[in-house]
């Protein structure tokens, strides 16, 4: 077991800053993914609910003409 590997206060060498940067890197990469895919699924969501949305007002605008012609 390596002994200096364990120890927190030991300094960390340009090495260790590398390891960490291309691990951090890595690990932000993947957030970044996750993320983008999980705002895709959103705006899907949200379209269509808009969709949803627009099509009852077209259907609520589409029964008050037909009753505004009706009593004309």
């Amino acid at each position: 077991m390596n002994v200096m590997g364990n120890d927190r206060n030991a300094p960390a060498t340009k090495g260790d800053l590398e390891d960490l940067e291309t691990s951090l890197k890595g690990d932000m990469s993947e957030v970044e993914t996750r993320l983008k895919g999980e705002m895709s699924e959103i705006e899907a969501r949200l379209t269509e609910k808009m969709r949803d949305m627009q099509t009852e007002l077209l259907h609520a605008f589409y029964g008050f003409t037909e009753s505004v012609q009706i009593a004309i």
